[in-house]
């Protein structure tokens, strides 16, 4: 996991998810019902790796070399 490309890293991210949300949708028809204070904590976590990935992008696209020299 270290060595893990950005593209991996989001890859990862939406996979995981994934999962969280077919956890949303199936366990209340089990019958089991989430705590609202979790929904809200995962949401959180969601937006902080979005807000993380932008900013990586962000810094990428300002650590290239700088404008040629004429």
């Amino acid at each position: 996991m270290k060595n893990w490309s950005f593209l991996q890293w989001i890859t990862a991210i939406i996979i995981a998810c994934g999962a969280v949300a077919i956890l949303q949708i199936a366990l209340p028809q089990m019958g089991v019902t989430i705590p609202i204070w979790i929904i809200n904590i995962l949401w959180v976590i969601v937006i902080v790796f979005i807000a993380v990935g932008a900013i990586r992008l962000l810094a990428t696209l300002f650590s290239g070399p700088g404008p040629p020299n004429s």
